[in-house]
């Protein structure tokens, strides 16, 4: 029994078969999920973004299934689908396509055994906003980092440079100089060390 769709249904038929004393078939069983199912427990949380459709489509372009459009509707009156068999045929997994006058990236995957397509088309201006995005939060995050090592930077300038620029100035002074101001560094450093050692000589 071929899989198809009945009044707001997907069936999945299987014939069954007996195992003793030979294979002969016995019947079928027949499973039937009714449509809205799909949407509730499966499109409803995929999220591809705002204006993204799913379809489930059957190989002649009949929706099994969608967020989008009524099952059992045909989508060969629209370019996806000859732009989805033409990507299929060459073996391509993507294909460019319009939907509500919205140019789409469509990506798809052919299941064998059920013989039916899964669609989904992401709208280019989403991806692209995305991208827009990312670019900004990378420009935001160089300006932090830049911004922090110039704080960095003037930490160290502080806490090396000047002190050291201080030692110098005092060892300038002659010996003989009177009022010597002492460099009074307190700082718990090897620098502050040094400046106190230099003090008391």
């Amino acid at each position: 029994v071929s899989d198809g769709h009945v009044g707001g249904s997907l069936v999945l038929g299987r014939q069954l078969y007996q195992y003793a004393p030979s294979l002969n078939p016995n019947g079928y069983i027949l499973l039937y999920f009714h449509s809205s199912l799909l949407h509730e427990r499966i499109f409803s949380e995929i999220d591809l973004g705002p204006d993204s459709k799913v379809w489930i489509i059957s190989a002649d372009g009949t929706v099994l299934a969608s967020n989008y459009q009524q099952q059992g509707q045909s989508i060969a009156e629209e370019r996806m689908y000859s732009s989805l068999i033409e990507s299929y045929q060459n073996g391509q997994t993507d294909f460019s396509v319009t939907v509500d006058d919205q140019k789409s990236l469509g990506v798809c995957s052919w299941n064998e055994k059920y013989n039916c397509f899964l669609i989904a088309t992401i709208p280019y201006s989403y991806i692209q906003n995305e991208t827009k995005q990312i670019a900004t939060n990378l420009i935001y995050i160089s300006v932090a980092l830049l911004l922090g090592s110039l704080v960095a930077m003037l930490l160290i300038y502080a806490s090396i440079v000047v002190p050291i620029n201080q030692i110098v100035d005092y060892c300038r002074q002659t010996s003989t100089q009177e009022n010597r101001i002492p460099i009074d560094d307190n700082n718990p450093d090897e620098i502050g060390f040094l400046a106190r050692t230099i003090d008391s000589m």
